[in-house]
């Protein structure tokens, strides 16, 4: 009994080890933005983005993309692992911006939204390879219900300017959202102005050629659940950060990350994420 207890005691300990790793994943990256001749029109899908303009954040198995014209800064996250999606739709995903090329949290957009339930099964019985199955009428209700009343949201907040306030997603006050599902990612993308904010329209005040840095933060703590709640997917730290997709530089498939894109990959929890990319926006001649 007295070794018995002893084993139980060394896993409980490993696992709480295991799980202070898996809790937050911080990097930093380092790619440059391209300028691109006209701007892109959002629509939640990754071709939107131009090739050149696309990399791989391996840990996170999300695809990443980052562009700007003469006025806008545009940004894109690409999910495969549909749990993403669901802990964005529920706490929101954050994006830090730096006009200084630094990682001062002085600009920030935060959107919350994603998939609705229906596609959230959708999605996690294409992952697993689950044959579709139809959906009786009283859980398509159900399903409904729980959907109506939800609306995306965009928060926007610039620091000695303006308090966290939500804004419209459409562009009207500065920086807009869209949210997709192309071919089982799902897609984040946003337009940011990089003029400087006037009244009711915020915008970074940089211009073309200047460093700058992005944040993205998404997830949860999870602090006192350790053990308690678990998810499907997932990266694995100590990934190998950031390469160009199918084939620019030899990096591995878009979206599919350590093991693929399908499938059960074992039950790991999803916990808070950040990433900061180092950048440059792109000028006449790059």
């Amino acid at each position: 009994m007295r070794t018995y207890g002893w084993f139980r005691w060394i896993g409980a300990l490993l696992l709480l080890l295991i799980a202070a790793m898996q809790d937050v994943s911080a990097k930093d990256e380092q790619w440059d933005s391209k300028l691109i001749p006209q701007g892109i029109t959002l629509t939640g899908k990754r071709a939107d983005f131009p090739p050149g303009t696309l990399a791989m954040l391996e840990q996170q198995q999300a695809s990443f993309g980052l562009c700007n014209d003469t006025q806008y800064l545009y940004v894109m996250l690409a999910f495969r692992n549909p749990m993403s999606a669901r802990v964005i739709r529920r706490s929101g995903l954050t994006i830090w911006l730096d006009a200084a090329g630094k990682k001062g949290k002085d600009f920030l957009i935060k959107y919350t939204g994603g998939p609705t339930r229906e596609q959230m099964i959708t999605l996690r019985r294409q992952e697993a390879s689950l044959p579709e199955r139809q959906m009786d009428p009283e859980m398509q209700q159900r399903m409904d219900e729980m959907d109506t009343g939800f609306t995306s949201q965009l928060l926007c907040f610039q620091k000695d300017r303006i308090s966290e306030k939500a804004i419209p997603l459409d562009g009207s006050e500065g920086p807009s959202a869209v949210f997709g599902i192309d071919q089982g990612f799902c897609v984040y993308e946003f337009r940011i102005p990089l003029q400087e904010s006037r009244v009711r329209y915020y915008g970074l005040g940089t211009k073309q050629g200047t460093k700058i840095t992005v944040g993205f933060m998404w997830g949860e703590p999870l602090q006192g659940e350790r053990g308690s709640r678990m998810e499907f997917g997932g990266g694995t730290p100590g990934g190998e950060g950031m390469r160009p997709p199918d084939g620019w530089g030899g990096g591995p498939r878009e979206g599919g990350g350590p093991g693929g894109p399908g499938g059960m990959r074992g039950m790991q929890r999803m916990g808070k994420q950040e990433v900061w990319i180092k950048s440059k926006l792109g000028v006449s001649g790059n």
